[in-house]
C-alpha cells in the first residue's frame, strides 16, 4: 500500500517514536500510544463523571474519539488519551507532542 502526504508524515512519526508501522490490518502488537487531544466540541468533548463510589474520572467523546476507536480496532494499539490544558499555547502543544505524547 502506498502512502502520501499527511498519512506518510503520521506513519513516519509513529515509526520514529514507537518503532510501530501501521498497516491498517489487525495486529496483536499492543503498542501503547499516548494521544494528546484538545477539547473542541463536537470533535473532542471532555466530561468529568463521578461513579456511585464517589470516584471522579474524565470521559471523552466526539468525532476524534470515534476515529481513535476505529483505528484501535483496525490496528490493535492501546490508546492513553490526555486532554491538553485549555490555557496551553500553540508552542506548548507542539513541545508536548515532542516530549510527552506519542501522537
Amino acid at each position: 500500500m502506498q502512502y502520501s502526504g499527511y498519512v506518510l508524515d503520521l506513519i513516519k512519526l509513529l515509526q520514529s517514536k514507537t518503532g510501530f508501522i501501521p498497516t491498517f490490518k489487525r495486529k496483536c502488537c499492543s503498542v501503547n500510544l499516548r494521544i494528546g487531544v484538545i477539547e473542541s466540541v463536537p470533535f473532542t468533548i471532555a466530561q468529568n463523571v463521578t461513579d456511585a463510589s464517589g470516584q471522579s474520572t474524565m470521559q471523552y467523546s466526539g468525532y476524534v474519539l470515534d476515529l481513535i476507536k476505529l483505528l484501535q480496532s483496525k490496528t490493535g494499539f492501546i490508546p492513553t488519551i490526555k486532554l491538553a490544558p485549555k490555557n496551553q499555547t500553540y508552542d506548548g502543544l507542539i513541545q508536548a507532542v515532542v516530549t510527552v505524547f506519542t501522537i
